[in-house]
């Protein structure tokens, strides 16, 4: 999922072409990603779908389970400060409140 409202609000004056801004490079790391995801998950035996979806990652994860019927939705989450979850919310928290579909939420790595 890219967030349209991270590459929207930056003009990217410097930038020649969209292939050159932060749509493209948030692009080129969710494939990176999902090639990773889908690498993994098929030498376990696991049969996966992957897609990159541009707009706001709430109603664009919903809409598309919901267009696809999928069967469950995987959603990563992250420890974050109580000042960042009240300031920018939390998608993962948003879908599961929102969707209908069974939802599996998987605790990531951090960097930290």
């Amino acid at each position: 999922m890219v967030d349209e409202s991270i590459y929207t609000a930056y003009s990217g004056d410097e930038y020649v072409d969209s292939a050159e801004g932060p749509e493209h490079g948030l692009t080129e790391h969710g494939r990176e990603i999902l090639e990773t995801v889908r690498s993994d998950a098929e030498s376990h035996g696991v049969e996966v779908t992957t897609t990159i979806q541009h707009g706001d990652p709430v109603e664009t994860i919903t809409d598309y389970a919901d267009e696809r019927d999928v069967s469950l939705i995987i959603l990563g989450t992250k420890r974050r400060s109580a000042e960042y979850r009240a300031l920018l919310g939390s998608v993962t928290d948003r879908v599961l409140r929102l969707t209908n579909r069974p939802a599996l939420v998987v605790k990531t790595a951090t960097n930290d």
